[in-house]
């Protein structure tokens, strides 16, 4: 050990990346900034098969900096399996989980040490805040980061996301990690985990970090279809989560109560498959005219795509799993043996619209 690091804070900061070469740049640039004498900080890149020239920019810049950087690359297509794999390799007794978009604002680094430190590493996790860029108003990006409390009173794991969260290595390694086979909604599930080993979120606004993940329509659609597949497993998965999982992601299940299964139907009558191209039209017109406004149309269709990729993916589960020798679906779709218990509750799929 080197003796310069005796009593330092050890913490290592994950980062998956997948063809986000230049806001990566970025990132490494804020954490450098933010070196500390009292943080052993450690640096984890992994390029998830990128074909931007990612490498060649992490490996130029790891020559010039005072990080200790590690980078490797994988062909997983997953950044739950590539996180999974990063705390594997860590050192730290923390871990801080940055993306290759959420850039640290100066002091995020500090704030993540000194919140564990006062906490005395109990099995506590922090959410910093976010904050969203858009630069092109012709790009969608709507969230739901706006998180209300003080960062001493306990949230809701629900709100869990995981750009720009920090908790104990132990803690994460205890709740085994990210579900590989969720594409979306893996940072909840993990949540869900971690709740039941014991661990309280908090979340402090003035830990920020810079979000810089514009997407289109058509690739914020594409993340609406992968939440509704993910969420599905995850139903099937938990079980006495389905009204929780309701409430979240806007699907029918037969725990909702009755206001909420008449808000249900009423969304179902205005919002569906006929009137969404009318909604998508309305939201673009009114972009410039008023942003709240255009954001709540294209959310309605988001949500929609949800509720229907979640009926077909369950549909289409419960099929196949009266097939002989069936285990589920990997994340590609393809048939396999899951590590989730499918099979848990044959009435997983009863009452689902």
């Amino acid at each position: 050990m080197n003796p310069q690091n005796i009593g330092k804070a050890k913490l290592t900061i994950i980062i998956p990346s997948r063809n986000r070469r230049d806001t990566l740049r970025r990132v490494l640039l804020a954490l450098q900034q933010q070196l500390s004498v009292d943080v052993d900080q450690q640096v984890i890149v992994v390029d998830d098969d990128s074909n931007d020239g990612t490498d060649e920019m992490v490996r130029a810049f790891a020559q010039h900096t005072a990080l200790r950087l590690v980078f490797y690359r994988l062909q997983v297509h997953n950044a739950g399996a590539c996180r999974n794999d990063a705390v594997n390799r860590s050192q730290g007794e923390l871990l801080l989980f940055l993306d290759a978009d959420t850039i640290p604002c100066p002091g995020a680094v500090d704030g993540h040490v000194q919140f564990h430190e006062r906490m005395d590493h109990r099995d506590s996790v922090l959410m910093g805040g976010l904050e969203e860029q858009v630069a092109d108003v012709e790009q969608v990006r709507i969230i739901d980061w706006q998180i209300h409390s003080d960062a001493e009173t306990p949230v809701d794991w629900l709100l869990y996301r995981t750009g720009n969260t920090s908790m104990p290595r132990e803690l994460f390694n205890r709740a085994g990690g990210f579900c590989r086979e969720l594409q979306e909604a893996e940072d909840s599930e993990l949540a869900y985990r971690l709740s039941q080993c014991g661990a309280r979120f908090y979340h402090d606004q003035s830990v920020k970090a810079m979000h810089c993940h514009p997407l289109t329509l058509a690739g914020y659609l594409e993340k609406a279809r992968r939440y509704g597949e993910s969420v599905s497993l995850w139903f099937r998965k938990n079980p006495e989560l389905r009204r929780s999982l309701s409430d979240k992601y806007g699907v029918y299940c037969k725990e909702m109560g009755s206001v909420k299964k008449v808000k249900y139907f009423l969304r179902v009558l205005c919002i569906n498959r006929w009137t969404a191209p009318f909604l998508l039209a309305a939201g673009k017109r009114a972009r410039n005219i008023s942003l709240p406004l255009s954001q709540r149309l294209v959310k309605s269709v988001y949500r929609l795509t949800i509720r229907q990729t979640f009926r077909r993916t369950l549909g289409r589960l419960q099929a196949e799993n009266r097939k002989p020798g069936f285990r589920g679906y990997d994340s590609e779709g393809k048939t396999k043996r899951l590590n989730l218990p499918l099979s848990l509750n044959r009435d997983a799929t009863e009452g689902v619209l």
